[in-house]
């Protein structure tokens, strides 16, 4: 069951990076050290044109490919070596791919045998026509079942009740997000919530979840 699980968790993580490289929303932050960096973030490229690494520079280095999206990372999963990178650091908005770091972090400090009860938060404070699998209050699941939901249907129900489960409140998640992305070297990330929901300080860029997907691959 794990390796259909780790197998399943692997396909979603791929995804996650191609929907991450054609991300085309640009954010402004409230944090102030990560607005310096936005600021200081030079484009050098328009929308059709690509930079790549300083060893695209060698002529037997082959050229990159043609991206149209804003910002676009490919990094070797094993060595962590960025092998074609645009605007890799710029700000851009995760969407559900959030929930690759929500999956991991409740992989890391959870056993699939522990029961996941809803929460009323949990079930009225995300978007009622956003992804959801119906659960109400009062309902328990396993967190084994809680990561199918998460992964495979995207539920944002599912991953507020996770983050309140593994953090043991929603707010300590949100924390243990934004310190696992520090622990791993991110640079330009602050997430607002476990599910990727539309907040204006919710951010990250594609060298950051290249990073993140990295270390979920290797858990």
């Amino acid at each position: 069951m794990k390796q259909i699980i780790k197998k399943r968790i692997l396909t979603f993580l791929i995804c996650g990076i191609l929907i991450v490289s054609n991300s085309a929303v640009s954010f402004a932050t409230a944090n102030s050290d990560t607005s310096n960096t936005l600021e200081n973030t030079t484009d050098h490229t328009d929308d059709t044109t690509d930079s790549t690494t300083s060893e695209s520079k060698v002529d037997t280095w082959p050229k990159g490919p043609k991206v149209t999206a804003k910002s676009a990372i490919v990094m070797d999963a094993t060595t962590g070596v960025i092998l074609y990178e645009k605007n890799s650091t710029q700000a851009q908005y995760p969407a559900s791919i959030t929930k690759i770091l929500t999956t991991l972090l409740a992989i890391e400090n959870s056993s699939f045998n522990e029961t996941v009860t809803f929460s009323h938060d949990s079930i009225f404070n995300v978007a009622r026509d956003s992804s959801l699998i119906g659960i109400d209050v009062g309902e328990k699941l396993s967190l084994e079942d809680c990561l199918y939901a998460v992964l495979l249907n995207s539920a944002n129900e599912v991953s507020y009740a996770v983050a309140e489960h593994v953090g043991g409140t929603y707010d300590n998640f949100i924390k243990m997000m934004n310190d696992k992305v520090k622990e791993l070297g991110g640079v330009n990330t602050h997430f607002a919530n476990p599910h990727g929901l539309p907040d204006d300080d919710h951010y990250t860029c594609a060298y950051d979840m290249a990073i993140i997907t990295k270390n979920a691959m290797s858990n």
